[in-house]
């Protein structure tokens, strides 16, 4: 069964709050590893951008939906950059 993916917009409130929570999870999880790999400045900025997604709620009015969606894109970017930054390390040296 092929899905659909949905935009914000189209979602319920539940699965807004779903997404907006299971991303900024996996902010969390990549703000820990980065910590243990030493790149405290990483670890913060993805540490305060899943706050700051939590903070949104799911009853998103107007105006904050299109800032949660660019939250979200820059957080799912964020952690994209450091999941492949250790690759194009080594094809560089």
């Amino acid at each position: 069964m092929d899905a659909i993916g949905k935009t914000l917009n189209e979602m319920t409130a539940s699965e807004r709050s779903d997404l907006i929570q299971f991303v900024a999870g996996a902010l969390l999880a990549s703000s820990e590893a980065a910590e243990e790999e030493g790149d405290l400045q990483y670890a913060r900025n993805t540490k305060f951008l899943a706050y700051t997604l939590m903070a949104c709620s799911a009853e998103l009015p107007g105006g904050e939906m299109e800032a949660a969606k660019t939250l979200l894109e820059q957080g799912m970017s964020l952690m994209h950059a450091f999941s492949i930054r250790d690759g194009q390390a080594e094809t560089r040296h």
